[in-house]
């Protein structure tokens, strides 16, 4: 390990540790905005969360796309009871979520022909 990494590691190693969430009964309610990302690379975050979250209850997703699907379902073939709502309107009507969370990227990770030209390909 070189002096730069060993640095880096003690300066990791000084910060602050967040602390696991003890009380896991009660977690907020969330609505995911995710129009048009939803399954894709670009809405990473939104799929993570459908998948798995200790913080909150995924209540619903926002895709106009794929709206009236189950998100776990529509995501890995597993039904969540998560359902997908055309609007951010009908998702607070329905889901009455705690909190909204925005889950795609502004900008969507340029793909391999984006960054390489057309003659590029996968490997």
């Amino acid at each position: 390990m070189g002096g730069s990494e060993r640095r880096m590691l003690m300066y990791l190693s000084q910060l602050p540790r967040i602390r696991r969430m003890t009380n896991t009964t009660v977690r907020e309610r969330a609505l995911i905005l995710c129009d048009g990302y939803f399954g894709t690379n670009a809405g990473k975050t939104a799929n993570g969360l459908v998948r798995h979250s200790a913080r909150y209850a995924i209540v619903g997703v926002v895709d106009r796309a794929t709206a009236g699907a189950d998100a776990g379902a529509l995501l890995d073939g597993v039904p969540r009871n998560i359902p997908i709502v055309a609007s951010l309107e009908e998702g607070i009507d329905r889901c009455r979520p705690d909190t909204v969370i925005i889950g795609a990227s502004a900008h969507p990770a340029p793909t391999s022909r984006q960054v390489h030209g057309p003659r590029s390909r996968l490997l």
